[in-house]
């Protein structure tokens, strides 16, 4: 793992694909904080090390497969997060109680709470995504993307082309 990536993120395009949020957790699997002071990534004794590297490893591929910036910014009302949310919830702790050797969880009473920290997390980021501009700046920036995808006039030459009209512009 490069230590370049925990990094504290701030542009908008980095926090509204989930690193922000996903580093959060890594971090605290890790016992790992941000010294705003140096600017380091340290271990913090007072968090530990949750899993060992397996573990965190395969947990974090998880989540980043399973969550994605598309997910936070689909049209979802509030009774589909409450009902997202609890799910996540239960698949987080199922992997850890199913690994919970393998990934040398320190004790099984741990799972209930990282696995609510992390369902927590992640609901935080979609009700924060939802709201406070950061949509529609997605929103934006997709449909800016979307412009500059093909060359400008392109679908008109096309239609011009089966229309008979020339497709002068």
């Amino acid at each position: 793992m490069e230590e370049e990536s925990f990094r504290p993120q701030s542009d908008v395009s980095k926090i509204i694909d989930l690193r922000e949020t996903l580093q959060n957790v890594e971090f605290y699997l890790r016992g790992l904080t941000y010294d705003k002071r140096t600017g380091e990534v340290v271990e913090d004794p007072s968090i530990g090390k949750k899993l060992n590297n397996q573990g965190i490893n395969e947990l974090m591929s998880w989540l980043k497969m399973y969550l994605n910036r598309d997910m936070a910014f689909n049209n979802i009302n509030d009774l589909q997060i409450g009902r997202a949310i609890p799910k996540l919830y239960l698949e987080i702790a199922i992997r850890l109680l199913l690994n919970s050797n393998k990934w040398e969880l320190q004790s099984l009473n741990d799972i209930h709470f990282l696995a609510y920290f992390i369902a927590e997390r992640i609901y935080w980021y979609i009700l924060h995504s939802r709201g406070g501009g950061i949509r529609k700046l997605y929103e934006e920036t997709t449909a800016e993307g979307f412009k500059h995808a093909n060359p400008p006039g392109f679908l008109k030459r096309i239609s011009d082309g089966i229309l008979g009209r020339g497709g002068e512009e």
